[in-house]
């Protein structure tokens, strides 16, 4: 039995479990409460009102006000959840990795700067450390089904991608860039942005074009509205189109045919949605429990994971170099 700590009882940490409207696990303490051979024994929450409240209501689960208390106590901890503010990620990592737990699940982005998060790539290398990152939308089923589809090459060599999120390029388009890395398959060279609304600070909304590799070019649009919830990728290659609609629902394939209206000309055609997996597996997956569960079955195996720390450096490089590439108004080579 892996004994398990949440570092922050927030909303990804605990409260978005108790919107009744989202049917799978959607915090931390849900999937440790769906995965079997894992016990949540602790809880750090630096508010004392929220560890008045833990306390009342999980009065087998010890609660403590800072991760140093945590280690001081008896309490032997192989799996943490760091679910705290982006700013503070740097500092806990670099603590939890010197006390060589099994696996360390980090929220996005990885850090909130890059150059922090270059430190935290060199330490979890010398700590051998398997840091996993809350990138759950990569297993979502149409995403999945993209990634197989593109494997197989049946719309051919991708030229282009339009994709679209809410807003904050960091917090939610970091999301989209993991997807689109994932199905695709291929890393940037560079990018060309700007704002989209909100120039702000800490997590701006960005839009901009990413140059990937072998020639795709893909949009990356903000709607720059957090609450107008749209999460969309539209692929199209030589021999086809691949689209993922109603924020990963839906999935509809299309191919390239002779044209019935203009000579010498080919159109989009799309097929028929019976045909549109043959031959590939059925995919049911509770994204946030899957993460968790391919994570702890990674240390198990000693085998590598998606979306692994590297995947949560490119993913904040590229939207890092977007935002940079918004504010100096050139191309970032990334």
């Amino acid at each position: 039995m892996y004994k398990a700590a949440i570092i922050g009882f927030g909303n990804i940490g605990y409260f978005l479990s108790k919107d009744k409207k989202r049917k799978n696990v959607w915090s931390h303490f849900e999937a440790y409460k769906k995965i079997k051979n894992v016990q949540l024994v602790a809880i750090v929450e630096i508010n004392n009102k929220k560890r008045i409240q833990i306390k009342k209501k999980f009065s087998n689960i010890h609660v403590y006000k800072t991760f140093e208390e945590l280690i001081s106590s008896k309490n032997k901890i192989d799996i943490f959840s760091i679910c705290t503010p982006t700013k503070t990620h740097f500092e806990l990592l670099k603590k939890i990795i010197k006390v060589k737990p099994k696996i360390i699940f980090c929220e996005k982005p990885l850090c909130e700067k890059i150059l922090d998060a270059k430190k935290i790539l060199i330490l979890a290398k010398k700590f051998n450390s398997r840091i996993i990152i809350n990138h759950q939308r990569r297993f979502e089923d149409n995403f999945v089904k993209a990634r197989e589809i593109i494997k197989k090459n049946t719309i051919g060599d991708i030229s282009n991608i339009n994709s679209y999120y809410t807003d904050k390029i960091y917090n939610i388009g970091t999301h989209l860039i993991d997807c689109i890395r994932m199905i695709i398959g291929v890393e940037p060279l560079s990018t060309f942005a700007f704002y989209s609304s909100s120039k702000r600070k800490i997590d701006p909304s960005i839009s901009g074009i990413i140059n990937f590799k072998n020639k795709i070019l893909c949009s990356i649009q903000s709607l720059g509205k957090k609450y107008s919830y749209v999460f969309e990728i539209d692929i199209i290659g030589s021999k086809g189109r691949l689209s993922i609609t109603d924020n990963g629902k839906k999935i509809k394939l299309y191919k390239f045919v002779k044209s019935k209206n203009f000579t010498k000309y080919k159109e989009l055609k799309i097929i028929n949605s019976l045909k549109l997996f043959k031959g590939t597996k059925k995919i049911r997956f509770d994204p946030m429990k899957e993460l968790f569960k391919k994570g702890i079955e990674s240390f198990e195996k000693n085998k590598n994971i998606s979306p692994n720390i590297f995947d949560g450096y490119q993913n904040l490089l590229i939207a890092n170099s977007m935002v940079r590439s918004a504010k100096l108004k050139r191309f970032i080579k990334i």
